[in-house]
């Protein structure tokens, strides 16, 4: 497939090769989030785990990261975006590009995180009754 991507030099325009990767693109979700994560002083977020996600219901979604959840829901795109890798090296054209992935649907979350907190079962519960004599 060959796209006509704006103009260059001149009023020309360029081309760009885009090709399918061979093992077909993945399909991905985007996960929006609204806000801003930072790591401890000195520390760094790559590599790390966010949290958990949890699939609730046909549409809904749980994120937990750290004791706080934020509750969204899966929403489909109106277009679909393409990810696309940038080939370089040896037998790549100039301006040539791999679709490694499609995203079709991104998680969406909506409202401020809720605490969670941990649930404590009180020891008293389990005594039962007691004869007083």
């Amino acid at each position: 497939m060959v796209v006509m991507a704006g103009e260059g030099a001149g009023g020309q325009c360029k081309q760009m090769l885009i090709k399918v990767a061979e093992d077909g693109p993945k399909e991905w979700t985007a996960i929006e989030l609204q806000g801003l994560m930072e790591p401890r002083e000195g520390e760094s977020l790559g590599g790390l785990p966010l949290g958990e996600l949890a699939r609730k219901g046909d549409k809904g979604v749980s994120l937990t990261v750290g004791n706080q959840r934020l509750d969204g829901k899966v929403v489909e795109l109106g277009e679909p975006l393409a990810v696309m890798e940038k080939r370089q090296g040896e037998g790549a054209a100039a301006g040539e590009y791999l679709v490694v992935g499609w995203v079709r649907r991104k998680v969406v979350f909506m409202h401020r995180p809720t605490v969670v907190t941990q649930s404590y079962t009180s020891p008293m519960k389990d005594i039962g009754t007691q004869e007083v004599s």
